[in-house]
């Protein structure tokens, strides 16, 4: 470090002669830019070690009329499924060709590679999911094995933009017709009895499909209702698939197709199965192979296939395919596991899932911190019920096995892109029109400051934690010799940074590693930086107490920032004589 004032400056007398380091160019290029690539490093870093990644893209237009382009990425760091921000540019070209060749550009900077994106989550834009010329193709041109989705949350949306009153005649006008199909003979009615008691018990037995009443608005409900199961999941999770309500009716259906009835039957009940397949496959079948793999990965399929000798040959097949590993190797370990995996289910994995991973990924090298927020970034409140418990299990037992990599990809597949939509949430509170000059290259730091802010930057402890905690943990000492302490490595602070550790104690550094450092002192001395950061910093040292007791008035603070909000803001004097305090509006 060399300190080196230009000849303009030198020629200033008084404050103006004195090196403050609070001019715009240095903060953004000493302080926000270096920071943005930590943070942006850190996440890099992170995915290089889990070498796989997916990524999810969208783009907005900004208070500036510039189309900012959010490019997040999905790994799996430390058995924790990640969505992070990896960076935001603008966009001059919003074609797939050039989607693609800006992604490209930015992958490659960043050190990354495109061979190892395993699944990408785009909207429905022409420019995002065509075929032919749209990202995803240009993608697959590269990697024929990733996988789209298209995003659900975006799925949801246009149905819930073009719902039209049809779609629920014709649903409930094929529950009404089941109905009446069953109902107008007895025949078809003593089929109907044969089957549910034997799949069904209890009172479950008696019951029959519902018409939808003229009168009744519940009606249409308990119809339904009979048709399916509505709580929690189309399928209960203690019940078997094969004793669904819906399952249940295509198997009256398709006996019916079989059995002994007239034409007209056995054109009814053709004429529904065929109008739910297409429906099915409409809505639900485009990653059909993939959804299959996923359920044979849930543990609570194990119970199912436990009594299979052999697997269907097309088990796992997708996914054995995107990963490139051998299909009946996984097959075996998949088998062996599903076997064993009541037995693996000791104490430690029986509780809840947040105390399961916090138990996994508890890391002894780092602080009770960076364990909390590593235990509280998973949660899926289904402890060994669902993939990612079976991930951390196996996670548990061997890294190295081809279970494992399986696990690994079927987590890496993003099914929203919520993460952008957040990006952009955050993007409109940093870029307002107050800031709609704000450079693009000073913005994605603000922008990875905002949101990964739970990123450690530096893990090593800065000098006035160290002090503080050192006298913490001090004991047989008087507060008001703690208090002293704490003031006497606050003064020192300075010189120990500035390379001049002859009054630094054992605990705040080890002076024998230090005795080759440039000792700036004298120049910071000259130059008047010095006297200047001294000043500052005897502020902190005169409210050493508060620090020892972490005395603060965050609280305060919050409220007040709450307030201004409904008062117009903190820069209105509403003590002048023209001034009016507003009513608060209530919170």
């Amino acid at each position: 470090m060399s300190i080196t004032l230009s000849e303009k400056a030198k020629s200033k007398k008084g404050r103006g002669s004195l090196i403050t380091f609070m001019s715009k160019n240095f903060i953004n290029n000493n302080i926000i830019i270096p920071i943005g690539a930590a943070i942006q490093g850190t996440i890099v870093k992170e995915i290089k070690e889990c070498i796989k990644f997916s990524i999810m893209i969208d783009s907005t237009q900004d208070v500036s009329v510039m189309d900012q382009l959010a490019i997040c990425v999905r790994y799996i760091f430390n058995g924790v499924v990640q969505e992070r921000l990896l960076s935001l540019v603008v966009c001059h070209n919003s074609s797939g060709i050039g989607l693609f060749n800006l992604l490209k550009e930015e992958i490659k900077k960043l050190g990354l590679m495109l061979n190892d994106i395993v699944a990408c989550s785009f909207d429905g834009a022409a420019n995002m999911k065509g075929i032919y010329n749209g990202l995803q193709a240009h993608l697959k041109s590269v990697n024929p094995n990733i996988v789209y989705t298209h995003c659900m949350g975006h799925v949801l949306n246009l149905v819930i933009c073009s719902t039209d009153i049809n779609l629920a005649e014709d649903l409930f006008g094929l529950v009404e017709q089941s109905a009446v199909f069953l109902s107008d003979s007895h025949k078809r009615m003593e089929t109907w009895t044969s089957i549910t008691s034997v799949k069904h018990t209890g009172h479950d037995k008696l019951y029959k499909l519902q018409k939808i009443g003229a009168t009744w608005w519940w009606s249409k409900d308990k119809a339904l209702s009979s048709v399916m199961d509505l709580q929690l999941n189309i399928v209960e999770i203690d019940k078997e698939v094969d004793n669904a309500k819906f399952t249940t009716l295509l198997t009256f259906l398709t006996t019916v197709c079989h059995g002994n009835f007239n034409s007209q039957s056995k054109f009814i009940a053709k004429s529904l199965i065929n109008t739910i397949q297409n429906s099915i496959e409409t809505r639900f079948m485009k990653n059909a192979n993939l959804l299959k793999d996923l359920n044979w990965l849930d543990p609570r399929s194990f119970a199912v296939f436990n009594n299979i000798e052999l697997l269907p040959v097309s088990a796992l097949s997708t996914l054995s395919k995107i990963s490139g590993l051998n299909h009946e190797i996984i097959l075996t370990e998949l088998k062996q596991f599903s076997n064993q995996y009541e037995n693996f289910l000791i104490p430690k994995y029986t509780t809840d899932c947040d105390s399961e991973n916090k138990l996994l990924l508890r890391n002894e090298d780092a602080s009770d911190e960076d364990n909390d927020e590593i235990s509280k970034s998973v949660n899926c409140n289904k402890c060994n019920k669902c993939i990612h418990c079976a991930f951390l299990i196996v996670r548990e037992l061997s890294c190295q096995s081809n279970l494992f990599v399986i696990y690994k990809f079927a987590l890496l597949l993003p099914s929203t892109q919520t993460t952008c939509e957040r990006v952009f949430s955050k993007l409109k509170c940093i870029k307002t029109k107050l800031r709609s000059t704000l450079h693009q290259n000073h913005l994605t730091p603000l922008m990875l400051m905002a949101i990964e802010k739970n990123i450690a930057i530096d893990t090593q402890q800065s000098d006035v934690t160290k002090a503080v905690q050192h006298w913490k943990n001090t004991k047989d000492t008087n507060k008001a010799q703690k208090i002293k302490g704490i003031q006497q490595d606050l003064a020192n602070a300075l010189f120990h940074r500035l390379g001049q550790h002859t009054n630094c104690d054992s605990y705040f550094c080890n002076n024998s590693n230090l005795q080759n450092t440039l000792n700036l002192v004298p120049e910071a001395e000259n130059n008047g930086i010095m006297s200047e950061i001294q000043n500052i910093m005897s502020r902190l040292i005169t409210n050493a107490e508060s620090l020892l007791e972490n005395k603060n008035n965050n609280i305060c603070e919050q409220f007040n920032s709450i307030i201004n909000k409904y008062t117009a803001g903190k820069r209105i004097n509403f003590q002048g004589e023209e001034a009016t305090i507003q009513e608060l509006k209530p919170l």
